[in-house]
């Protein structure tokens, strides 16, 4: 009988700075254990335009699959950026911790209008930092400061299996003890000093050397909540959709207007307008250096949002004395998504864009 390719499940992301709604963000990969999981299950991966996708082979008129899937594994996929600037347009933390990846995973329950989200803030359907978590090598120490005799260090793993226990001696107020994880049992760990939980992490050997922005875990069994699974009792498939949805990042938009050619023109004779109202500018204090040309910053009254389709109609005019519009001297182009500027003690972001007139 004829066999085919049927759909285990799909893992689609979308992000509102495309105009097409859907990512484009990521190169995505199975890690090396996946590799070989797929490979012994018959098993099928594809990125896709919208995502990824796992195929497996079955008769083309049943739904079960040629090769039973054990539900006790868990496949990982790797997300690599494509473009380095993608903390500066998605509404991320700006400033970003190298030892952290995103952890997206079907384990979480999390489903939201219908959407079976892979993310774990429950009052937003968002990528939020509430899904990133430490990273960590397969060796790596820890200090703790006591004023006790000794310390006792614990790392489980995440169904709660002792990995490791060792007592070490404080020697001038602290003790250290260091660890070696487990070379190919990548997942989540949990450290524990004196009996006290202190800290989570994530290991995986696949991330060495690689410059990662998260991870899909995808597990297979019955751990995970019932409306995230896949294989029902009786081994044939109903295919899932996963979601991951990211939002585009606001930024208030600072155009520095230098007045190269146009020095014996008074400031304050310059604006920066919109035909909406609900898009409107400051004039900001000019800046003038000896030497140099007067610089005036117009900045956006409220964020705008960085996005791929182009916000046209943002112009530079010339005023006269009474306010009104002489004459528009050049439409204004949107902000670099290269350029951002976080302005901790307001904790505003802004997006500079230099112009000469």
């Amino acid at each position: 009988m004829a066999t085919a390719f049927k759909t285990l499940f799909e893992v689609v992301i979308f992000h509102d700075y495309y105009k097409k709604g859907f990512s484009q963000d990521f190169f995505i990969s199975p890690d090396e254990h996946t590799k070989i999981i797929l490979q012994d299950l018959g098993l099928l991966f594809r990125q896709t335009a919208k995502g990824c996708v796992v195929l497996f082979s079955a008769l083309s008129i049943d739904n079960t699959p040629l090769r039973r899937l054990e539900d006790k594994e868990k496949l990982t996929f790797i997300l690599r950026a494509r473009n380095p600037c993608l903390h500066n347009y998605t509404d991320l933390p700006v400033e970003q911790n190298s030892n952290a990846i995103y952890l997206l995973r079907n384990s979480t329950e999390n489903s939201q209008d219908g959407e079976l989200l892979l993310t774990a803030k429950k009052d937003t359907n968002l990528l939020t930092e509430e899904d990133r978590i430490e990273l960590k090598p397969q060796a790596f120490s820890v200090d703790h400061s006591a004023n006790t005799n000794s310390v006792l260090f614990e790392l489980m793993d995440e169904a709660g299996q002792l990995v490791e226990r060792k007592s070490q001696r404080v020697a001038e107020g602290k003790a250290r003890h260091s660890f070696l994880l487990p070379a190919r049992k990548s997942g989540l760990y949990k450290l524990s000093i004196d009996g006290t939980q202190r800290q989570a992490f994530y290991y995986n050997p696949s991330l060495r050397g690689v410059k990662a922005f998260g991870l899909i875990e995808i597990s297979l069994g019955e751990a995970i909540p019932p409306a995230y699974q896949f294989i029902n009792p009786d081994g044939t498939v109903s295919p899932k959709t996963y979601v991951v949805h990211l939002r585009r990042r606001e930024t208030f938009w600072r155009y520095k207007v230098s007045l190269k050619h146009n020095v014996d023109t008074p400031a304050a004779l310059f604006d920066v307008i919109h035909p909406d109202d609900t898009i409107s500018f400051n004039r900001d204090v000019p800046v003038s250096e000896p030497g140099q040309s007067t610089v005036m910053p117009f900045t956006s009254i409220h964020p705008l949002p960085l996005q791929e389709a182009i916000l046209k109609g943002i112009s530079l005019v010339k005023k006269d004395e009474q306010g009104h519009v002489v004459r528009e001297l050049l439409e204004l182009p949107n902000p670099s998504i290269a350029l951002l500027t976080h302005d901790k003690t307001t904790n505003k972001t802004y997006s500079d864009i230099f112009i000469q007139i």
